[in-house]
């Protein structure tokens, strides 16, 4: 490995070790949905009614997506209350590449992420509404801060649906619907400023939430990211510290 390489590898762990992914996923719940009014090409009559993968259905099949309503129609998405994900993003210098592994966990307010740093360490980032916990895996202490001590835009690097929705929208140059892996996704490319960074973001019609995404520089491939989502009731286990405390949306609680 060159060192360049080398110096650019370190400098992501040292992020993660910071708490890297502060924005991964961040629940719904601690932010509300901006009033959203669609265009649309049918009728459009969505029963709230529904459950969320048939709202989210009848969302894309009667709404127009396209570059200018991409971000609101994300935005309105229902999204599952707690789940988990597996996945991996990739770093990409030349014909050398890093790749992090990533499981993650979203219970109401509560966040846990998991990464790998090197071959049998990982890094553990536990988030609540108000504070930050963050440890290594070879390790029983772990540092708590305040989760406001954390810019989000300056730690994650990990895109979520939240980061599309927020974007400039004269920035958004394409938007659609593709398919990943057989999973019926809304599409939508942003040119980066004016720039040569071109980002493709593919959020989940089932779940609302990001499964792919890609950032080039002109034609060059350098980061991305592919996260698998599962739909199952989050234990306690992925919010236990080292010392065997269980972390609750309210603080602490003996394990």
């Amino acid at each position: 490995m060159d060192k360049n390489l080398t110096l650019r590898v370190a400098a992501v762990a040292g992020i993660l070790t910071a708490g890297l992914i502060v924005s991964f996923y961040w629940p719904a719940g601690r932010t509300s949905a901006p009033e959203i009014v669609l265009p649309q090409t049918g009728s459009a009559d969505i029963d709230m009614d529904d459950s969320r993968e048939q709202y989210n259905r009848r969302i894309v099949n009667e709404i127009a997506v396209d570059s200018s309503s991409v971000q609101r129609v994300v935005a309105t998405l229902r999204r599952p209350e707690q789940y988990t994900l597996t996945g991996e993003s990739t770093f990409y210098y030349g014909d050398q590449t890093k790749a992090i592994s990533i499981q993650c966990a979203v219970r109401g307010g509560l966040t846990k992420v998991i990464q790998s740093v090197t071959t049998g360490l990982y890094k553990h980032t536990l988030l609540t509404p108000s504070d930050a916990y963050i440890w290594s895996s070879d390790t029983q202490s772990y540092y708590k801060g305040v989760l406001g001590d954390f810019s989000v835009d300056d730690l994650a690097l990990i895109p979520t649906y939240e980061k599309l929705i927020s974007l400039p929208e004269d920035e958004i140059e394409k938007g659609g619907f593709e398919e990943i892996d057989g999973m019926a996704c809304i599409y939508a490319e942003r040119r980066k400023g004016e720039t040569d960074v071109r980002e493709c973001y593919y959020i989940s019609v089932e779940t609302g939430l990001l499964t792919a995404y890609q950032s080039y520089e002109g034609e060059k491939l350098a980061y991305a990211v592919h996260m698998v989502p599962a739909l199952e009731t989050v234990g306690d286990e992925w919010f236990t510290l080292p010392s065997g405390v269980v972390v609750t949306d309210a603080g602490q609680s003996p394990a």
